[in-house]
């Protein structure tokens, strides 16, 4: 019977991530921004819309310098904005919601799961 096997960690251990959860409703502040020097995996996310603000529809989406993409569909009050799949995102880029038309002041409830990197 011989000593157990010593594994270094990036072959055998995978980081499952952070929960953010929280709620948005200034597009421009979003849930969490990657950090200076830093890029950031997005795992998956989601947000329940109560609120669209001047917009019919509400989606998530990633807010890189002035611009929003939405990654979700755009959905109304009561509905979940859903991405699922895999996102890499840069040092500044803002994890947040954007209106159909532009608005930047719906009610979401974001949950999402990321690793820093």
């Amino acid at each position: 019977m011989g000593l157990p096997q010593i594994q270094s960690r990036n072959t055998t251990q995978q980081n499952i991530g952070e929960t953010l959860e929280g709620r948005v409703t200034n597009s421009n502040t979003g849930l969490y921004t990657v950090p200076a020097g830093k890029t950031t995996k997005v795992i998956s996310f989601s947000g329940v819309i109560d609120g669209t603000g001047a917009d019919a529809s509400t989606a998530i989406a990633i807010k890189r310098g002035s611009s929003f993409r939405p990654v979700g569909a755009f959905v109304g009050v009561n509905a979940q904005s859903i991405f699922v799949g895999e996102l890499i995102l840069e040092a500044g880029d803002i994890i947040t919601d954007v209106g159909d038309s532009g608005a930047t002041n719906g009610g979401v409830d974001i949950v999402c799961t990321i690793i820093e990197l």
